[in-house]
């Protein structure tokens, strides 16, 4: 199986508080999956941080359990203290 590795990191906070890493995984004909589930939940391929910021927490909610759901979306969330 070959895997599509979004590796990326998250800072929340000031500069030293918490770092949040999150690694994502998936296979390479699933490589699109997370642009629909951006435009069925936000209606735009992108979420920025302006878009974010202006969705109900019910919605960003509905999102993330519908990414963490996903089968074929190997999610990692590591945090640093």
């Amino acid at each position: 199986m070959v895997k599509v590795e979004l590796n990326g990191f998250d800072e929340s906070g000031n500069i030293g508080g918490k770092l949040r890493f999150i690694r994502v995984g998936m296979n390479a004909t699933c490589e699109l999956r997370p642009f629909v589930y951006n435009l069925l939940h936000f209606g735009s391929i992108t979420a920025s941080k302006a878009t974010l910021k202006g969705q109900v927490n019910e919605i960003k909610l509905h999102y993330l359990r519908n990414i963490l759901a996903d089968q074929n979306i190997d999610v990692t969330v590591m945090i640093s203290l």
